[in-house]
């Protein structure tokens, strides 16, 4: 039904990066990101959907956080972390997760459910940072089992349309 190219239509409506030089009539530099899309990976590690988070941040600033990252053998946790201040520091405002049901789905039968949402909740909560999930509604039955997750994800959904006369 076109949900990833309406969420991009959506956002193309304003600026994905805005550069500040000046506060208070100081000198302040800073690339704010106010908006960042990434595909959920199939295998869906949380290590590589922070991986994939980085890659985006990179393309979207001309930063090499990804490929720093990557050069060092460091722990899921310490990805996290770098990942959570890198979002304060850019002071993003909106990622996107799309396809989210790869994640949902390999999570799940890799009885890995938790450590990807404990990921994704804390991501939220400890960066002020919106997430906003595109996928099908295979993902919906994960976030409905759960109820910080249930008032979590909350908001739009496009359900199938009946082919009836409308």
């Amino acid at each position: 039904i076109g949900k990833t190219s309406t969420i991009q239509r959506c956002l193309s409506t304003m600026p994905q990066v805005i550069i500040h030089t000046k506060y208070q009539d100081k000198q302040f530099y800073t690339k704010q990101i106010n908006y960042l899309m990434v595909e959920c990976p199939s295998d869906c590690s949380v290590k590589t959907l922070a991986f994939n988070i980085l890659s985006g941040i990179d393309k979207v600033i001309g930063s090499d956080y990804f490929a720093r990252a990557a050069s060092q053998s460091m722990a899921v946790s310490a990805i996290s972390t770098k990942l959570k201040i890198i979002c304060m520091n850019h002071h993003i405002g909106l990622i996107v997760i799309d396809e989210i049901q790869n994640a949902i789905l390999t999570a799940t039968k890799n009885k890995q459910i938790k450590p990807l949402m404990k990921f994704l909740v804390e991501l939220t909560n400890e960066t002020s940072t919106g997430i906003c999930f595109c996928g099908t509604l295979e993902a919906e039955e994960i976030f409905m089992k759960q109820e910080h997750l249930k008032r979590r994800t909350r908001g739009l959904r496009l359900l199938p349309m009946k082919c009836d006369a409308t």
